[in-house]
């Protein structure tokens, strides 16, 4: 797993499609084996704003599974998952259902880059990246 293995914290999560910031505080442990935990629950909410919609979505829950790493590729599967989004659009409060991070699916990124205590683990568009900074 190389410098993927440690305890990270997130500092943003961005997706320049919906102009979505925010997102700090979310936690996630790998192993060196590329067992992964994340914790959604310490995540901040995150706002976004596109064609005259604004909003927010606050992630829940917590997702197991198993990395594996080819080159600066990720590929995997969600063991566990209690995740969940609850989102507002223009002042409507619904849940928004992401199925890509329910058990027995792919591991939720597809790509990383490590520099020193910093890590991005990213997606294809729409989906957002999300930027870490190692606390172990």
């Amino acid at each position: 797993m190389g410098c993927l293995t440690g305890t990270w914290r997130s500092t943003s999560i961005k997706d320049p499609e919906l102009k979505l910031t925010g997102g700090t505080g979310g936690t996630l442990t790998i192993s060196s084996n590329g067992a992964f935990v994340v914790n959604y629950s310490g995540v901040r909410p995150m706002t976004f704003s596109e064609d005259g919609l604004k909003g927010s979505m606050t992630y829940s829950g917590q997702a197991t599974g198993q990395l594996r790493v080819n080159g600066g590729k990720l590929s995997g599967t969600t063991r566990t998952s209690t995740f969940a989004v609850k989102s507002k659009i223009n002042g409507t409060s619904f849940k928004l259902p992401l199925p890509k991070v329910v058990a027995g699916s792919k591991a939720p990124w597809q790509a990383f880059s490590c520099s020193g205590d910093t890590l991005s683990l990213i997606n294809p568009s729409p989906a957002p990246t999300w930027k870490w900074i190692r606390t172990s």
